[in-house]
């Protein structure tokens, strides 16, 4: 069956603003299975920098670009080529997508894609940008990740709290984790926003096996200035929304676990954690009760 990049982009990732266009591979990195792939999207103005964080990354980098500029026009052709010949290094893969609007759709839709494309079965999503390697030695902290991976790993603060994570916090886990990260539509893309929701998504289906380490320096501001200002009404709306979709994921995943005929230890053990865990953090405007 002959099916378009677009079709195929609106069954993968149904949530990008349309219609999207997408270059998958402008460079390919080469790497080792056993690396550990960082995985990240910028908008078009930040490839300079981008580049030279990713070239400082010890694995293979994969980079979604997102441009508003037209497939057939100057501007991305002159992207296109910029990345060809700027690239110097073997580890980084870069994928330009096309859509009409960057702060249109959901953010986390771009990190998806990012991971999407991953070389290797572990990766590290970073909403951001990868940190300054002067800043946050990329060694130091990843000699604290244990060695095989099983459950997201949340890098930032060492939390014993029910969801107190950092904001913009990058979280390791395989390339291949039954969860992704959510991409609901809300009023105005915000990496911050979008990610927590991410965070908070892992959290809840891990059911208390993922773990959050201490690692200084690895979150810094964040550079993306493509979310537009906004009134506070705009944010309280948001926010709203944002605790109306995690009341809902916690009251799915209670229906989910009553619907079993019969539970297991471990299963009566994760719906225990997960009644808990919706307790103590869906509260505020939007939210509804969790039995």
């Amino acid at each position: 069956m002959n099916i378009s990049i677009s079709q195929r982009l609106s069954v993968a990732f149904p949530n990008l603003p349309p219609p999207a266009h997408l270059d998958a591979f402008v460079v390919q990195a080469h790497y080792h299975q056993s690396d550990l792939t960082a995985c990240l999207w910028i908008e078009d103005f930040r490839i300079t920098a981008a580049l030279v964080s990713a070239s400082a990354w010890p694995g293979p980098v994969s980079l979604v670009v997102v441009t508003a500029n037209e497939p057939n026009s100057t501007e991305y052709r002159d992207l296109l080529g910029y990345i060809a010949t700027k690239v110097t290094t073997e580890n980084l893969s870069v994928h330009v997508l096309h859509v009409r609007s960057i702060s249109g759709g959901s953010y986390n839709a771009y990190v998806n894609m990012a991971r999407f494309f991953a070389p290797t079965s572990q990766v590290v999503l970073f909403p951001d940008d990868i940190p300054n390697p002067e800043t946050s030695s990329h060694a130091s902290w990843l000699d604290k990740l244990p060695v095989e991976i099983t459950h997201p790993v949340v890098l930032g603060n060492g939390t014993h709290k029910a969801f107190s994570l950092r904001p913009l916090s990058p979280v390791v886990l395989l390339r291949d984790h039954p969860v992704w990260c959510t991409e609901r539509f809300y009023l105005f893309g915000s990496r911050t926003l979008d990610w927590e929701d991410c965070l908070w998504q892992l959290w809840l289906e891990s059911a208390g096996d993922a773990a959050s380490i201490a690692v200084p320096h690895v979150v810094g501001g964040p550079k993306s200035t493509t979310a537009p200002l906004v009134s506070s009404h705009t944010m309280k709306t948001r926010l709203r929304w944002s605790t109306r979709y995690r009341t809902e994921a916690c009251v799915l995943a209670m229906k989910r676990a009553q619907a079993l005929d019969s539970l297991t230890k471990l299963e009566k053990r994760h719906l225990q954690w997960r009644k808990k865990f919706c307790r103590e953090v869906t509260v505020g405007p939007g939210a509804i009760e969790v039995s």
